[in-house]
């Protein structure tokens, strides 16, 4: 029984491991973002993790499979990510406990109206550069609010976020 635990908290602690690498990485490495070496890190990362996933979760059945002791190697197979399903469930409980406490209501933020109006043009469209920079300037100008309405709800502010 121990051994698929181990075998799962290798994986989760793999896993760890990744992501503080990853955001590590991206702190420091901004100035080669959009270049060809970010998808070649992915790719070599997604193949990386394949096989050491592949290691964590079908080594041990597989020489069970070899040595002919099929339903040893299911059950084995099983308890990994039995236990692999429990700490995925122990991060997501943690996420939402952690979450839950956040009530945006409370916050004081401050809103950047050039940011608020600005980003607004995502996902709006406009026959003409003329047009979306008459709009934001229009925007500036408090003469549309549901921008503002839209940013606040777009960023879970509620009503605790003022320009």
């Amino acid at each position: 029984m121990k051994k698929p635990f181990l075998h799962a908290l290798g994986a989760v602690i793999y896993i760890v491991f990744i992501v503080l690498v990853i955001q590590g990485a991206n702190y420091l490495l901004k100035e080669v973002m959009g270049t060809i070496i970010i998808p070649m890190t992915m790719l070599s990362l997604f193949v990386l993790s394949a096989a050491v996933m592949g290691y964590f979760f079908l080594s041990e059945p597989i020489s069970l499979l070899v040595e002919n002791r099929k339903k040893e190697a299911i059950v084995y197979f099983a308890k990994i990510v039995g236990f692999f399903a429990c700490f995925v469930l122990v991060f997501g409980i943690v996420l939402l406990v952690k979450n839950s406490g956040v009530k945006t209501e409370t916050l004081n933020v401050k809103l950047n109206i050039n940011v608020v109006c600005e980003s607004a043009l995502t996902y709006m469209s406009f026959p003409d550069g003329a047009s979306a920079d008459k709009f934001v300037s229009e925007c500036k100008e408090g003469k549309h609010p549901e921008v503002i309405e839209h940013y606040k709800a777009q960023m879970n502010l509620g009503n605790g976020a003022d320009i």
